[in-house]
C-alpha cells in the first residue's frame, strides 16, 4: 500500500478578522506536490484573504501554517514571504514593464550565473509556449500571454508551492479556455503544489485534482471534483458547484422517496431527509412520476426545464427537444447523480 505524501503546505484552523468582523474562520487545507487544488467560493467569502495569509502577505489572528514540515506561521512564529518558498501570482500580474519577457521570468534567478539564468527562463517559456516572445515587452503581449509570463516567472525560482489568485478573471470566452489549457499543461510539468482561487465552478472542476469549497469565511468541504459535485455535505457545498434541486424526502428501508422519484438511501436511517438532485439527475421515464412542465429555456448545450410535482419544483436539463410548458411528463431519478442530506445541513 502506498502512503499519501505529506502535504507541502498545511494550514490548520486559520482565522482572520478585520475590525472584529470574521473574514476567515478556522480554515484548514493541505496542498501536495504535483497536485492542483482549486479554492472555490463566491466573491467576498475569504478566498483571497486565506491565499494572502498562506503567502505571508497577511498575518493570521489564529491558527498554524506549515510549509515542508516547518512552521511558517503560528502565534509566535512568522516567516516572511521571501523565505517561505511560495510563489504568488496576483490578479493584476505585476509584470515589470521595463524588462523583456525573458528578463521578467529570469528576475528571481539572480543567484544563478547569466547563462544558467537564461537557460532556466527559456525552458519555462518553452513550457508555456512563449519562447518566440522572449524578447518582447510586456505591453505588446495579449492578456493570455501576460498571464502565462506571470506564472512562468513565479515558477522560475522553483517554489515548493504556487498560489494563483483568480488567474483567468481578465480573460473571456475561447481565450480563457485556451489560456487555461496552456497553463494547466505547464503546471502539470512542475513539481510544485498549486492552489488556484476561483469563483467559477466549471473552471474549478476542470483544473483541480482536488477542490476546497469556501462560504462565508469557512471551508465547507474538500475532496475530488466528483466527490464534491455528487456527494456534497451541505446545501452550501452543493450550490457552490452549480444548480442543485433540494427536495424534501423520506427514507424507508434503505430507499429515499421524494416528489420526483426514488433512489437508494445509502447509510441513511429511516426518517426525513433532503434529496439533492442535480438537473441531470432528473430524466424522462415512461413509467415515472407525473410532473407538469412550468417553463422551458434554451441554454445552448441543453434545455432547462422547470417542473412541478406534488407541490415541489425542480429544474431538469435535457439535451434533446424538450416538452412544452403545460405538458405533463413522467420523471425518474438517475441514482448516481442524486444524494441525500440530513435536514440540519440542508438549510445552510
Amino acid at each position: 500500500m502506498t502512503l499519501p505524501r505529506s502535504p507541502v503546505i498545511a494550514a490548520s484552523a486559520v482565522s482572520k478578522r478585520y475590525a472584529g468582523a470574521p473574514a476567515v474562520q478556522e480554515a484548514s487545507l493541505a496542498l501536495r506536490a504535483g497536485r492542483i487544488t482549486c479554492l472555490l467560493g463566491p466573491s467576498g467569502c475569504g478566498k483571497t484573504t486565506l491565499l494572502r495569509i498562506i503567502a505571508g502577505l497577511e498575518r493570521a489572528d489564529e491558527g498554524e501554517i506549515r510549509a515542508e514540515n516547518r512552521i511558517i506561521e503560528a502565534r509566535n512564529v512568522f516567516v516572511p514571504p521571501e523565505a517561505r518558498r511560495i510563489g504568488f501570482v496576483f490578479q493584476d500580474l505585476a509584470l515589470f514593464p521595463h524588462l523583456s519577457v525573458l528578463n521578467n521570468v529570469a528576475f528571481g534567478l539572480r543567484a544563478l550565473g547569466r547563462e544558467e539564468r537564461r537557460s532556466r527562463a527559456m525552458t519555462l517559456l518553452e513550457r508555456f509556449h512563449l519562447a518566440d516572445r522572449a524578447d518582447a515587452w510586456p505591453h505588446s503581449l495579449s492578456g493570455g500571454e501576460q498571464q502565462r509570463v506571470a506564472i512562468a516567472r513565479a515558477l522560475a525560482p522553483g517554489p515548493a508551492a504556487l498560489l494563483l489568485d483568480e488567474p483567468f478573471s481578465g480573460l473571456d470566452g475561447d481565450l480563457r479556455a485556451q489560456v487555461r489549457d496552456f497553463v494547466l499543461s505547464g503546471l502539470r510539468e512542475s513539481a510544485a503544489a498549486v492552489l488556484v482561487v476561483t469563483h467559477d465552478p466549471e473552471e474549478a472542476m476542470l483544473l483541480g485534482d482536488e477542490l476546497v469549497l469556501m462560504a462565508r469565511g469557512r471551508i465547507v468541504q474538500s475532496g475530488t471534483p466528483e466527490e464534491c459535485y455528487f456527494r456534497p455535505r451541505s446545501a452550501a457545498a452543493a450550490r457552490l458547484l452549480g444548480r442543485a434541486n433540494l427536495v424534501p424526502a423520506m427514507v424507508t428501508g434503505g430507499v429515499a422517496s421524494c416528489a420526483f422519484g426514488m433512489f437508494p438511501a445509502g447509510g441513511f436511517g429511516n426518517g426525513p431527509a433532503v434529496a439533492m438532485l442535480r438537473p441531470d439527475a432528473l430524466q424522462l421515464e415512461p413509467c415515472g412520476i407525473a410532473a407538469e412542465v412550468i417553463d422551458v429555456r434554451f441554454g445552448g448545450s441543453h434545455y432547462e426545464v422547470r417542473l412541478r410535482a406534488q407541490g415541489q419544483e425542480a429544474v431538469m436539463h435535457l439535451g434533446k427537444e424538450p416538452p412544452t410548458p403545460g405538458e405533463e411528463v413522467r420523471i425518474g431519478i438517475e441514482p448516481s447523480r442524486a444524494a441525500l442530506l440530513p435536514q440540519e445541513v440542508a438549510a445552510d
